[in-house]
């Protein structure tokens, strides 16, 4: 509830929105399934951490036109590295970019948006640069498999 403090600027106002049941949490596994979102904003804040069936989940229970869903996350900030390549948010934002009739839009933030010290923005500069290394060493290597 930190970030809704922050932007509504006093502390203790999202616990006081989700008692008069303006803002509400809600578990993906326990009550998404077989809900119907009407009329409502949903927020999926670190949406990188979420699998391609939790977003499917979640993208798929707006019964109106009313209810809209933002899901906030950095593809390339993975907790767990062996899962990296089962990024649900990598995977759908891949399909909604070639999607001719998608109801999305993307908004991709750089560097200068990153809310940290001048240290965290420049260690996050240098973990981009070895994902680009990694991820040319592996396509290089996928080539010369390829050859072979």
């Amino acid at each position: 509830f930190d970030l809704v403090d922050t932007l509504l600027g006093e502390k203790g106002a999202a616990e006081r929105l989700q008692q008069s049941h303006k803002i509400r949490t809600i578990s993906l596994e326990l009550e998404a399934q077989g809900a119907n979102f009407e009329r409502c904003f949903c927020i999926l804040d670190e949406a990188q951490h979420a699998s391609w069936e939790q977003l499917r989940l979640l993208t798929t229970r707006p019964s109106d036109d009313d209810c809209k869903i933002i899901l906030c996350g950095d593809p390339t900030q993975v907790n767990d590295t062996r899962s990296a390549g089962s990024n649900g948010l990598l995977r759908l934002l891949k399909f909604v970019a070639g999607h001719p009739h998608s109801c999305c839009e993307t908004v991709e933030m750089a560097n200068s948006d990153i809310k940290r010290s001048e240290g965290a923005k420049q260690m996050q500069m240098v973990f981009q640069q070895a994902d680009k290394a990694d991820l040319k060493r592996r396509q290089q290597r996928k080539q010369s498999q390829k050859r072979r």
